[in-house]
């Protein structure tokens, strides 16, 4: 074998390596943007699940504080009540006298 022919098996395989580190480099590039794209849908995901989340624990605290508002209410009736009836024994008595 002489060495015109080795020279042109050299650039022959110098050629096919190029080619191959060319696919690699596009492989690389696509699995890049893939991995981008996963990362793009996943935070989207995270953000409406934390809203959804946000709005439920929004939802549930204003229930909470319908239902505490309901029973201060009942209690301030109740105790009210208790007083003017305390106050009006007092008086009954001290009239009563």
């Amino acid at each position: 074998m002489t060495t015109e022919e080795r020279l042109g098996r050299l650039e022959g395989a110098y050629e096919q390596v190029d080619k191959r580190l060319g696919d690699l480099a596009l492989a690389v590039n696509s699995l890049r943007q893939e991995m981008a794209d996963g990362q793009a849908a996943l935070r989207q995901e995270m953000a409406d699940g934390q809203a959804a989340l946000r709005q439920d624990m929004t939802g549930q605290l204003g229930n909470l504080r319908s239902e505490m508002n309901g029973r201060f209410n009942t209690l301030l009736v109740i105790g009210a009540g208790a007083w003017v009836t305390t106050v009006g024994l007092i008086i009954g008595l001290y009239l009563q006298s």
